[in-house]
């Protein structure tokens, strides 16, 4: 936990993270080195990934503005293209086969199918979303307006004009529907509501009780599912879990906080969540920095790639039994692999 100005705090963990092997060790809490990072598969003419999500055997990713289809063997095709920029929103339904959604901040919405097949969805029933999500049989999607558009039954591409309901605890604009746990988290840009699946075909969704926070999301990719809860950067600029009884929980330290408050587009942090031997990380990353909360112990530590001021994961699928993460400036796709000869330090 650095402080601000060096001489009030100089230690730092950059790519080790701590471990509680506890009182009967050396030491409480060993130092090892971080995972690293193994190729495994190179996307041409790709870039900066912006998403990716797992299809049963096929995982879709988004790499600058190409959309590939990646199967186990690292193999990629191009499938076709998605002209925007910034993070895209992924989620898949029931559907044999099933359908991809994919939606960007600015409003452009696709659908795959076949594994193969990109879609513009078409439905003029339907505005222009920021991110979508998929829970009991409905996909749905998410206006800056406020309004859940919700679609038919296990059909992406079908949505009625009155099919919708509205966050209305609070009149600022929707950045962010997430779904954690069968709970709708509605992240606005300055509240939150919470809203539950009750199974009226009539009127499917409600406001769970007391399902209103009163704080939103700066930054719409770095929501995740961290165990019970939901991580997110507020408007404040702190990093928060959230249940889906509405309970909150400040997680990040003052130094998180200043990387966050120093970074200029706040919509460009992105966070994910993966599991490494007992260990449950919280990865938060911009162009300055990489951050990672360790659910396990309750600490934080960085991570920097050679030559770069953060980590190059971005985004992550577990994937053909492996833990695959894309490159935030490169058409490339990694799998995090356990460095065999890590050393472990004591301090």
């Amino acid at each position: 936990n650095p402080g601000r100005y060096g001489h009030d705090g100089e230690t730092r963990l950059i790519n080790c993270y701590a471990e509680r092997i506890g009182k009967e060790g050396k030491i409480e809490f060993p130092v090892y080195t971080s995972e690293g990072l193994s190729l495994f598969s190179t996307l041409t003419s790709g870039g900066a990934c912006r998403g990716m999500l797992v299809t049963d055997e096929t995982l879709h990713v988004v790499s600058a503005r190409l959309l590939f289809a990646v199967d186990a063997s690292g193999t990629a095709t191009t499938v076709g293209g998605i002209a925007d920029d910034g993070p895209v929103i992924m989620s898949r339904n029931r559907a044999s086969p099933p359908q991809t959604v994919i939606t960007t901040l600015n409003g452009l919405k696709f659908v795959i199918t076949n594994r193969t097949t990109l879609t513009a969805i078409s439905d003029t029933d339907l505005p222009p979303p920021n991110s979508n999500a998929f829970l009991d049989g409905y996909t749905l999607f998410f206006l800056p307006d406020g309004r859940v558009f919700y679609s038919a039954i296990d059909d992406a591409t079908s949505i009625g004009a009155n099919d919708y309901f509205e966050a209305e605890g609070s009149p600022d604009s929707l950045v962010r529907g997430y779904v954690h746990q069968r709970t709708l988290f509605l992240f606005g840009k300055n509240s939150t509501e919470l809203w539950d699946s009750v199974g009226d075909a009539n009127n499917p969704f409600q406001r769970s009780a007391g399902g209103f926070l009163s704080f939103g999301c700066l930054s719409p990719g770095s929501v995740a599912s961290l165990s019970q809860n939901v991580a997110f950067v507020d408007n404040h600029g702190t990093v928060v879990l959230a249940n889906t009884a509405g309970a909150t929980q400040r997680i990040s330290t003052h130094a998180v906080e200043l990387s966050i408050d120093d970074t200029s587009d706040k919509t460009t942090i992105e966070g994910f969540v993966f599991h490494r031997r007992g260990h449950e990380f919280y990865v938060l990353s911009a162009s300055g920095f990489t951050w990672i909360y360790d659910l396990t112990t309750g600490l934080w530590h960085e991570r920097i790639s050679y030559g770069e001021t953060r980590w190059r994961a971005a985004y992550y699928a577990d994937f053909a039994g492996k833990d695959i993460v894309g490159d935030f400036d490169l058409g490339k796709l990694h799998q995090i692999v356990i460095t065999r000869f890590s050393a472990g330090f004591v301090f």
